[in-house]
């Protein structure tokens, strides 16, 4: 997850509510971290049905065991990570803590894998998806995946979501035990079109998006919310103080002067809160 992170079910206006949110929870990550656990608020990640922490660690810088550990301390059980962070030493160093601590079953563990870009006519989804998820596995030392993502997923990527060869990939990762559940994430241009596709395939349970300040007023991406709610998947706010934004993203349709000034770089803060709410994952 890249930026501060929140989730609010399958209710649009909390998700709103709860990504906004996010920057004062990063100011308050000091006295929440020797708060009593049973004070962190939980929540419903929409169709998967499970209970997590409204306030979630993203991992995509060099992460600290003893960062982990806190957290897990704080009653934090939302951990977000990826193959590709920092080559795989994320996924490795939350994989060790959790082993450690014995506090796996404890948590509601996300990883992410790249999807090809482009499909060729001899991809073959399963044996793909199976060979990134086994991998992220071993790094993360267990025997399953709460949540297996389809990481930062592109418009010219969205008719992955409806091919069945893909969506056979992901139901046998589930049935294997693999994966409990299947999602993406997406800061895209196409964001839009790519929350809508997700509400429409049928098998995506919950997404994570950009969604902020610049964003969370444009009307095209409201709808978009809308229908993820309406479909019951969990939402998941990242880079919830700005991040970097397209020129071609959400932001731009509502104004040119509310696009990023030219030099800006994608924002990564120490620490990235989630906070799930009925039907989607943590803001």
């Amino acid at each position: 997850m890249e930026g501060s992170q929140g989730s609010c079910g399958g209710n649009r206006r909390r998700f709103l509510k709860t990504a906004a949110a996010a920057g004062p929870v990063l100011a308050a990550a000091g006295p929440l971290l020797a708060a009593d656990p049973k004070a962190l608020p939980m929540i419903t990640l929409g169709k998967t049905g499970q209970k997590v922490s409204r306030l979630g660690m993203g991992s995509s810088w060099s992460v600290d065991p003893s960062f982990v550990q806190a957290l897990l301390a704080s009653g934090v059980t939302y951990i977000d990570t990826a193959e590709g962070y920092e080559n795989g030493k994320s996924e490795k160093t939350i994989g060790e803590v959790l082993a450690r601590t014995g506090k796996r079953k404890d948590v509601f563990l996300v990883t992410k894998t790249h999807a090809p870009r482009k499909i060729s006519g001899d991809f073959k989804a399963s044996a793909f998806f199976e060979k990134k998820a086994k991998e992220s596995l071993e790094r993360l030392q267990t025997d399953y995946i709460d949540s297996y993502f389809m990481h930062g997923l592109t418009g010219s990527q969205i008719p992955m979501l409806s091919d069945p060869a893909v969506k056979a990939a992901f139901e046998q990762l589930k049935a294997k035990g693999t994966i409990r559940y299947a999602g993406l994430s997406c800061h895209d241009a196409q964001l839009v079109e790519i929350v809508e596709a997700a509400a429409a395939c049928g098998w995506i349970d919950h997404i994570m998006i950009q969604y902020n300040y610049r964003t969370m007023d444009v009307d095209a991406l409201k709808r978009a919310v809308d229908k993820a709610s309406k479909a019951n998947i969990g939402l998941v706010a990242m880079k919830t103080q700005g991040g970097r934004m397209s020129s071609r993203g959400p932001a731009s349709r509502r104004t040119s002067r509310n696009s990023s000034p030219r030099g800006s770089s994608r924002s990564r803060p120490r620490s990235r809160p989630s906070s799930p709410t009925n039907g989607s994952t943590p803001s």
